[in-house]
């Protein structure tokens, strides 16, 4: 197997350009994996690099992301264009599906994966932010909905809840990470590793995040890029193990988060009707001073200047009646009524926490998944919690104090925190269904290529 890694930091796109087209003129292989990362600076441009990447390497499967930065050699880049370069030794293919709502999505592209492969790497929208016309009946409908919400009775609230849900799954406005993890696994039959890159910019913009899947656009949908061959996939959070209980989980989780406060959630499927009673961003706004509700045209503003933020310290958590596992789903004060969530809210309790941070713990846990490589391992590729950025600020460079002491040779990427399917039993405290694990912050998946 060899291995290229070809980036540019310039901010200057022609001389990030000319930069990245010298260096593939160095390649000296001819891939067969070819991985275009994309950041803040430079996505944009997408078309001149995919064009670029197609005709150096037509024949190569390729994927293609935006992300948050990017991890080389003791050194963190946010800018600029990174691309993967691989002869693999074994059998690689990209498969995607597009556009036909997010559970049809997952289930056509489970269905043209199959079985056999002993890695999926599948690259999803965690919430789809469309153009001003689909965004405009969004508040529409959110708002009609909402209105029925807060004039009926429990049960009845519960099927309002459900239908918008149904409306956001339709549209391909939210991918919720253990439905889509879920799906892909039944449909590839249950024992492939699953590495999810599931795609929320911290910054959004309008008709973002995208993805490339063999030089087409494949955006609102998702792709996988799946191997066999001798390669393994690992995962860890920076949390204690989970409780064998709701009540324990909580007493452990209460210990590593700060400024927390119990709530009560009305929820189903994809959304939040009520916390303690009110609604969500009211909730936010009332337990956190400073904060302003960001109008309709604010947030349309933001979007078409990509810089609408999708990062928060503020978050309510929920712990798995299935596992007794737990997660977080982030607040912000959007002008929305129902709070759209990440992932399917039916498998947990309605008792929930209200926290602050996310954060108690040294910046080495977040790369603990190292301890599990190889001596034989010729390659690791990682994923990495981007919000670590403003967690972890500077000292987020103390992780290679501990990738040194696994890997020679590596690379990593920035995203929001990766969920991951482990056909193995784990004990995880983002386990929050069975092999299904994520938090919202400080998760890590390492994917390690070992010698043929």
């Amino acid at each position: 197997m060899r291995v290229s890694v070809v980036h540019s930091s310039e901010i200057n796109i022609r001389k990030c350009y000319a930069e990245i087209r010298e260096k593939l003129d160095l390649v000296d292989f001819k891939p067969n994996v070819v991985m275009l990362f994309l950041t803040e600076s430079t996505w944009m441009f997408w078309k001149a690099f995919n064009e670029l990447l197609q005709k150096r390497f037509p024949e190569a499967q390729m994927l293609g992301i935006v992300i948050e930065g990017y991890v080389l050699t003791r050194t963190i880049h946010t800018r600029g264009v990174c691309i993967l370069l691989m002869e693999y030794d074994g059998d690689v293919r990209v498969f995607h599906e597009k556009g036909k709502g997010a559970t049809k999505t997952a289930e056509n592209l489970g269905s043209k994966i199959g079985r056999g492969w002993d890695l999926i790497v599948l690259a999803f929208p965690a919430i789809y932010f469309p153009g001003k016309l689909r965004l405009g009946i969004t508040f529409f409908n959110d708002r009609r909905f909402y209105g029925k919400f807060q004039k009926v009775n429990e049960t009845e609230r519960m099927k309002i809840m459900e239908k918008y849900s149904e409306y956001l799954d339709r549209t391909n406005s939210v991918y919720p990470m253990n439905r889509t993890l879920r799906i892909l696994a039944r449909k590839t039959g249950g024992d492939t590793p699953i590495v999810g890159l599931n795609l929320l910019p911290l910054q959004a913009a309008t008709s973002t995040p995208f993805i490339l899947a063999n030089y087409r656009f494949v955006s609102p949908g998702a792709a996988a890029l799946c191997f066999k061959g001798r390669i393994n996939a690992y995962y860890s959070d920076i949390f204690p193990e989970r409780g064998k209980s709701y009540e324990e989980t909580l007493e452990i989780i209460k210990g590593r988060l700060a400024n927390v406060e119990d709530v009560r959630v009305t929820k189903k499927g994809l959304v939040i009707g009520e916390i303690n009673g009110i609604k969500p961003v009211d909730f936010l706004l009332e337990k956190v001073k400073g904060y302003e509700q960001l109008s309709e045209e604010e947030l349309k503003k933001l979007l078409d200047e990509g810089k609408l933020q999708t990062f928060t310290p503020y978050g309510v958590g929920f712990v798995s009646e299935k596992t007794f596992g737990f997660t977080v789903i982030g607040l912000y004060p959007y002008p929305i009524n129902f709070y759209p969530v990440l992932f399917e809210l039916d498998y947990f309790h309605d008792e929930g926490i209200f926290c602050g941070e996310h954060y108690k713990g040294g910046v080495k846990q977040l790369v603990r998944t190292f301890e599990n490589a190889k001596e034989d391992s010729e390659f690791h590729f990682f994923i990495i919690d981007s919000q670590s950025i403003f967690s972890f600020g500077r000292s987020l460079f103390q992780i290679f104090d501990v990738i040194k002491l696994y890997s020679r040779n590596y690379f990593g990427i920035m995203l929001q925190s990766p969920p991951f399917y482990n056909p193995k039993p784990s004990n995880f405290m983002s386990e929050i269904e069975k092999g299904i694990h994520y938090f919202a912050a400080g998760s890590t998946v390492l994917i390690e290529f070992m010698r043929k």
